[in-house]
């Protein structure tokens, strides 16, 4: 009985249409967390390793050389490479079923009344981990939970100017950023300034540099510099930033439209994918609000190219939702569990292609 009871849960779980009005979800909306766990998004399939290991070029060797005739070679010989790594983080959650649960609701109001909401909210809570995950701060102490936005794009204070060596360039704890010093290798380094009024004279103009100074494009077509064809470039802000834009928006030249910062000096393409939630724009892509940002009193605009942010997967372990079983070998004969399993994390492969300013 048990074994039958286990496969025709299995059987039934995926077919499952939700068709309940779901009023549990906490948040008006997910600014990353659909995007990478999409395969057409951020989400990328690693099918081996501890984690996610990347080789960078972080050396030309200067310039070449020009030469008379008759002058001697000067042998070059040099490393240009190093590897950086992050290990998975273990993401689990499960659905069970009592014995009294499956015998109380028989046929559709089994489906309606107990599979479906339990299968919606199993995955409302995963998805919620993962942004979660995003934008919580790192912890250097616990190697559980992955490491997001603040490990990879670092705020700094008191900068008079924009740059990528203000502060440690780490977050709060760290020593390496994927184990490599960015002492050694400074280009693990993001943009950072500071501003203190959210006007145009100092928010927006150290926005406009930032944009400027971050927009990286290799004269070859090759992976590491993807070019204009998928810089998909968001900005990501909390409220008090996103209604100070709506006021700027508003107070300013009706022929200049809801950009403020419209004009364009030295190109730097851009393509936004995710999150478009606003009509204020910046560089004619639009301010995301970010719920998470909320209780950052530095009022922080993340400027991300999502290019090089990726969620790393495990594959065989990428939303793995695991056949039912009978927990009886647990001495709970009447219970019937599923489990879903997820190997992930989060990766930027180009710092200095990411900034962030703040009070």
């Amino acid at each position: 009985m048990y074994t039958k009871i286990a496969d025709i849960l299995t059987a039934v779980y995926d077919k499952i249409d939700e068709s309940v009005i779901d009023l549990s979800q906490d948040s008006q909306h997910f600014v990353v967390a659909p995007y990478f766990l999409k395969k057409n998004g951020g989400l990328m399939e690693v099918s081996s390793g501890k984690g996610i290991a990347q080789l960078f070029m972080i050396d030309d060797g200067g310039e070449a050389r020009y030469v008379d005739a008759f002058d001697e070679d000067v042998v070059k010989i040099m490393d240009y490479l190093t590897k950086g790594r992050v290990d998975w983080c273990r993401l689990t959650d499960s659905v069970s079923y009592t014995k009294d649960q499956l015998d109380a609701n028989k046929g559709k109001e089994r489906i309606t009344n107990l599979i479906a909401p339990s299968k919606r909210a199993l995955r409302l809570r995963v998805i919620k981990t993962i942004e979660n995950g995003f934008f919580d701060a790192p912890d250097a102490d616990n190697d559980k939970k992955p490491w997001g936005l603040q490990y990879w794009v670092v705020k700094s204070s008191g900068a008079t100017s924009g740059g990528f060596s203000n502060g440690t360039g780490l977050a709060a704890g760290f020593t390496t950023k994927m184990g490599l010093s960015v002492s050694t290798v400074p280009q693990l380094r993001n943009y950072t300034d500071n501003y203190t009024a959210m006007t145009k004279e100092d928010l927006i103009l150290k926005m406009k540099r930032a944009w400027r100074r971050t927009g990286w494009v290799s004269p070859f077509q090759q992976a590491g510099f993807k070019g204009d064809a998928t810089n998909r470039r968001i900005l990501m802000a909390n409220e008090d930033v996103c209604e100070s834009f709506e006021s700027l928006a508003e107070g300013q030249n009706e022929n200049l439209g809801n950009d403020l910062a419209p004009k364009h000096a030295g190109k730097v393409p851009g393509l936004t994918k995710i999150g478009d939630t606003g009509e204020v724009l910046f560089k004619r892509h639009p301010l995301v609000y970010a719920r998470k940002l909320d209780s950052d009193t530095t009022d922080p605009v993340f400027g991300l190219d999502m290019a090089y942010f990726k969620c790393g997967a495990f594959k065989g372990s990428n939303m793995r939702m695991n056949p039912f079983v009978n927990l009886a070998a647990g001495k709970q004969h009447n219970i019937w569990q599923a489990t879903l399993d997820h190997k992930h994390q989060y990766f930027c492969f180009n710092p200095r292609s990411q900034w962030v300013v703040s009070k």
